[in-house]
């Protein structure tokens, strides 16, 4: 059972935007949008007292202002220079953590310059781009984080550990991230030219991109946890905070015994990277296939890999084509690895043993993290495709398999047989290349290419399926221990083995409808979500590990649907609305399930919702 509801919210969003030509050869764009949000968290009094706790309504404000100019140098030369601000504050909270009140700034700005450049044997596109990104946090309650045991009077938690529920209160460290980032990129697209009947097309391009980011911690907190039973008939002091007399440990109550101080954390890393591709697009008769090959390299590990890549097609009936791709992709760098290696190790252990006891050092300066020599993950890519038109209809047919290799997780140091460190944690853990997965997806697409007119109407009809087919062995970067046994569905297994359920629907369905009535246009648009399964986790205590069981959520059809009304009212000046309803039938359907109590809870996505927009365009 959930004792908060989030589904009551309000959003407004504002839009002023012109664009057009200032002269023949100089055209401008400025647009600009603010959007304010209010998320309302309302508290079940069936379930939590709210005289003893209450969580605030989230409140969101977002800004953007984009500036683009496109000039005209000259028939040859094309300059498109471009300007992107963005902001947004939240005030929020930890979600079922009271007293977690914080203040969220994100924001940022990229200034860009696009350069084109038609030669006689060539078009030439460059590409200069700078960008600042800073994200910040600043909590109201500067006085640490307190885990009690939930009781009567600590009742809002919801965090579980080895069967033993928490209530969290207060607040974290105040942090500011910073990220600078400078791009260059050149491509290069050669006229096409003629080789023994076979046209070859030639494109070849150059990138490098220079990163910096630091983090940092703006003041230091402590952690207070462990909470253990009270001395019979211990009385806490007012105001202490780590001491509660409430029905915890067969109604003793409770004190908090350990201290964890989190200090001064500041960390700035560099980072560049270069690429090199090549690709030749080459023609013969109704045969195409492309060729090609991308080099990469950055400054984290210096190794250089090799992505090769080729596309392969052929016309078998006019408009029909049959294709095939073996491509290589390779991931994300290890920019946020490196950067948040050690923000673990300015910390010091505090202990006692009774409630009347000063706190005293028990251990200090330890990181539990370390950075091996990491390879860069990527992607094999295998996919068939069939494209083509049958009279009115286009129709697209894709089959694609991917396995992915030397994804990054964290094992622990005695599962791979590292020795004891000092300057350590005992059981400190090591990023490692032990992740993989297997994905198969289809997908297929039919829309009419020419509109249908019924009854004085245009229409168009849209209708697409997609299966996929998914394996992994961990759930994010910060999965660790994928080797640590778990039991799921009555069998001990690999934790690593479990079954993936984070963004996987097996199957999804998708029909489109729009018609156009002159000045009104109608879109209506019916998706179906096949079922999903969700694991359902406890704590078993005579095994000491994890219990899984496999838990289905229900298949659902949702139907949303937009419409558009524009009117001239004037010379160069016309009137427009738009009124889109999500969820028209505003049905409920579970996106999550998990437990609480052992008792099993669902979560939903939100029900019908409106937008409404309108404006002047002139």
């Amino acid at each position: 059972m959930m004792w908060l509801d989030r589904s009551d919210f309000t959003k407004k969003r504002y839009r002023v935007g012109m664009e057009g030509y200032v002269s023949d050869n100089f055209g401008i764009l400025f647009d600009y949008t603010r959007t304010n949000s209010v998320i309302k968290n309302i508290t079940k009094p069936s379930v939590m007292d709210s005289r003893i706790a209450t969580f605030p309504d989230d409140k969101r404000t977002a800004e953007n202002y984009f500036l683009k100019g496109v000039w005209n140098v000259s028939d040859r030369v094309t300059l498109r220079p471009s300007f992107l601000y963005a902001l947004q504050r939240n005030k929020t909270s930890i979600e079922y953590n009271l007293g977690s009140d914080m203040d969220l700034r994100l924001g940022g700005y990229v200034v860009s310059l696009e350069a084109d450049t038609d030669l006689d044997y060539a078009f030439l596109e460059q590409s200069l781009s700078f960008s600042k990104y800073t994200t910040s946090r600043y909590f109201d309650d500067k006085d640490g984080l307190y885990s009690y045991r939930k009781s009567n009077i600590k009742n809002w938690g919801n965090y579980n550990f080895r069967g033993v529920t928490y209530s969290y209160q207060g607040g974290l460290n105040d942090i500011r991230e910073n990220q600078k980032n400078l791009n260059y990129k050149f491509d290069a697209k050669l006229n096409e030219f003629k080789t023994f009947e076979i046209l070859h097309t030639i494109k070849s391009g150059f990138e490098f991109a220079l990163q910096r980011g630091s983090y940092e911690t703006l003041s230091p907190y402590s952690n207070y946890s462990d909470a253990m039973p009270l001395p019979a008939g211990y009385i806490c002091s007012p105001g202490d905070k780590t001491c509660v007399n409430d029905d915890s440990f067969g109604g003793r109550g409770q004190f908090l015994s350990t201290r964890t101080y989190y200090g001064d954390v500041k960390n700035t890393l560099n980072l560049h990277k270069t690429a090199l591709y090549i690709e030749d697009e080459m023609r013969l008769d109704r045969l195409k296939i492309r060729p090609g090959i991308r080099v990469e390299k950055d400054s984290f590990n210096n190794d250089v890999n090799f992505a090769p890549r080729f596309t392969g097609e052929y016309e078998f009936v006019d408009r029909n084509f049959l294709g095939l791709g073996l491509n290589r992709y390779y991931g994300r760098n290890f920019f946020a690895y490196k950067i948040f290696n050690d923000m673990q190790a300015h910390y010091k252990i505090y202990k006692r043993n009774s409630p009347d006891q000063p706190f005293t050092l028990d251990e200090t300066d330890k990181n539990n993290r370390v950075s091996t020599y990491l390879k860069t993950p990527y992607d094999d890519e295998f996919s068939l495709f069939y494209r083509g038109d049958i009279q009115n209809a286009r129709l697209n047919l894709k089959y694609v398999k991917r396995k992915s290799k030397n994804e990054v997780v964290g094992m622990s140091r005695s599962k791979v047989g590292l020795p004891a460190i000092s300057e350590l944690t005992d059981e400190y853990y090591v990023y490692m290349n032990k992740g993989r997965s297997k994905t198969d997806i289809v997908t297929f697409n039919i829309q009419n290419i020419e509109p249908l007119f019924v009854l004085g109407t245009k229409n168009d009809f849209e209708f697409s399926i997609t299966y996929m087919d998914k394996k992994k062995n961990f759930a994010s970067y910060t999965d660790i221990d994928i080797d640590d046994p778990v039991v799921y569905e009555g069998n001990i297994i690999k934790k690593g083995d479990l079954p993936v359920i984070t963004f996987y629907t097996p199957v999804v369905a998708r029909f489109g409808h729009n018609v156009n009535f002159s000045s009104l246009n109608i879109s209506n648009f019916i998706t179906y979500n096949g079922k999903t399964n969700t694991l359902i986790s406890s704590y078993d205590r005579m095994l000491g590990m994890r219990r899984y069981s496999k838990f289905k959520l229900p298949s659902y059809v949702t139907w949303d649907m937009k419409i558009g009304f524009e009117r001239k009212i004037a010379k160069d000046l016309r009137f427009f609305t738009n009124l889109t309803i999500n969820n028209v039938l505003n049905k409920k359907y579970a996106v999550e399930a998990g437990t609480y109590d052992n008792n099993i809870y669902y979560d939903y996505d939100i029900g019908r919702n409106f937008w409404l927009e309108g404006g002047l365009r002139w």
